[in-house]
């Protein structure tokens, strides 16, 4: 991630730009449609180029935390796909790297399941 900026409200836009090993830089941008702190962040999500399996086709990500004995459970519900299952697959699959990244970042007392 080289870039990221946003708006943390309803109604608020954000923006990242992702640079891969090959340098190329993949920006995707979206809006917060719902905030319900400390519980819930909902938002858009669209690439502004041409992903190989979802094209530039708009989803919504609900990140969901919930508070639990040992912390915070955090559940991200990722949706849009309908009739793309192979996009949705990959999608899932890279959801399943980031949460690694951050058990990872977190430590290994903390738990990920994707």
């Amino acid at each position: 991630m080289v870039k990221w900026s946003a708006d943390l409200r309803a109604g608020g836009r954000w923006a990242v730009t992702v640079r891969e090993a090959d340098g190329r830089e993949l920006p995707a941008n979206g809006e917060f449609l719902d905030i319900e702190v400390p519980r819930r962040i909902v938002q858009t999500r669209l690439y502004a180029w041409d992903h190989p399996t979802l094209g530039r086709r708009q989803t919504t990500v609900a990140w969901l935390l919930e508070p639990t004995a040992a912390g915070t459970r955090l559940t991200i519900c990722h949706g849009g796909f309908a009739g793309l299952a192979e996009a949705a697959a990959e999608h899932a699959e890279g959801w399943g790297r980031v949460l690694g990244w951050l058990q990872a970042y977190l430590g290994a007392g903390s738990r990920v399941a994707a």
